[in-house]
């Protein structure tokens, strides 16, 4: 493990913000004797104050390390704080307490009782990042992987700026034209409508829309994932088409719509205000904030109390796996690392539980999986899971 991994997950593992995935990769560190000279350097600099004296000797040092080796290494299942070091100051005991998590992931699986080791990959694949093409009405297409500052493109009387690392619309214009942000696997982005409207846009998604919006609505398509901050405007209601399926309308709120194709259901969530949804089949249901629908075949059912934190866990910069099924959590490496999943069998029973940064490369968050008994073999962009 690299030194910047070990001192960010030794900082997330200190401040309480470790996911349960995290952990286990900590963990398993940790306890391996060639990262203790790096996190010996990692727990000295952290507790090195100047008006504090006597802080560390060598020996206390080693007892230290030894008692955070010791820690990680036991399967606590319950969240328990508990003081690491003690020194005097200006009269004052400060104690600094380290909080050890537990192990969230939950595991089951029936089809068998023995599993071989993993196949081990030279293959490393990176995390996805930033990154988007735009394509104008005229068909131009305008690679949006490394903006900053300064205008990206004109569209008519309109101009598309970057103003640290944001995209907005400026200017004005009569006439109507149609841009389409594509955000492919491996990639997500955010920009701003011209209404004003936010919008982040998940992996192997896009939507379309207008450079100005006239007439009695405000319209946009989209295929996948993307998240909406609207812009209110009672006269003008916002609405979201999704292609054979729904439409979403409201006039000022925040919502969420997951509508891949390979997912068979759409969901609505809504984190303030309310929207209107309606399939194609006429069916339609008022959302409010912190309810959800879930539109299936043109039947809408909505729910009440959904896992907002787990919705929302990839804007958040995470995955949240709670109560998720290997193959569903798969669909979602598929689309941030750019892979392909392969099952070279039936696809195992095993169901998840917990959340992972979404920092991390394919190989580290498959290390975690493979403690739960999901065995596989990386080869180039291909991940093939193993009976």
């Amino acid at each position: 493990m690299t030194k910047d991994l070990l001192e960010k997950l030794y900082y997330q593992w200190r401040s309480n913000t470790m996911s349960e995935g995290e952990f286990v990769l900590f963990k398993d560190a940790v306890t391996d004797p060639a990262n203790q000279a790096i996190l010996e350097e990692v727990i000295d600099f952290d507790f090195h104050h100047p008006e504090f004296d006597d802080i560390f000797t060598p020996q206390q040092l080693q007892q230290e390390f030894n008692h955070l080796k010791g820690r990680l290494a036991s399967k606590v299942k319950t969240r328990k704080a508990f003081p690491i070091f003690r020194w005097k100051a200006a009269a004052a005991i400060i104690i600094i307490i380290f909080t050890s998590i537990c192990y969230l992931f939950v595991s089951k699986w029936t089809k068998s009782t023995y599993r071989p080791i993993a196949e081990k990959s030279k293959t490393v694949v990176g995390p996805g990042k930033k990154g988007a093409t735009l394509l104008l009405s005229d068909g131009t297409q305008v690679p949006l992987d490394s903006v900053t500052n300064g205008i990206v493109a004109y569209q008519g009387g309109m101009i598309l700026k970057a103003t640290r690392g944001v995209l907005r619309y400026t200017g004005s214009d009569t006439v109507t034209a149609f841009n389409t942000i594509s955000v492919p696997k491996g990639r997500e982005f955010s920009f701003v409508l011209p209404d004003d409207t936010r919008v982040w846009v998940n992996s192997a998604s896009s939507i379309r829309y207008p450079t100005i919006f006239t007439g009695k609505s405000r319209d946009v398509t989209l295929s996948g994932e993307a998240y909406f901050e609207v812009s209110p405007n009672a006269k003008q209601p916002f609405r979201v088409h999704v292609p054979g399926k729904q439409l979403v309308e409201v006039l000022g709120t925040s919502f969420n719509i997951n509508a891949y194709y390979n997912e068979p259901v759409v969901l609505t969530t809504v984190l303030t205000g309310a929207v209107l949804v309606k399939t194609d089949s006429a069916t339609a249901a008022i959302i409010k904030a912190g309810q959800q629908a879930n539109m299936m075949q043109g039947a809408i059912k909505v729910q009440k109390e959904p896992d907002i934190e787990k919705v929302m866990a990839w804007k958040n910069g995470a995955f949240n796996f709670r109560n998720v099924s290997l193959f569903a959590a798969m669909r979602q490496l598929e689309r941030w690392y750019d892979i392909q999943v392969i099952y070279e069998k039936e696809v195992p029973d095993i169901e998840l539980y917990g959340s992972m940064s979404k920092d991390l490369s394919l190989n580290d968050l498959m290390y975690v999986l493979e403690k739960l008994g999901v065995h596989y073999r990386l080869e180039s962009n291909q991940l093939i899971l193993l009976p």
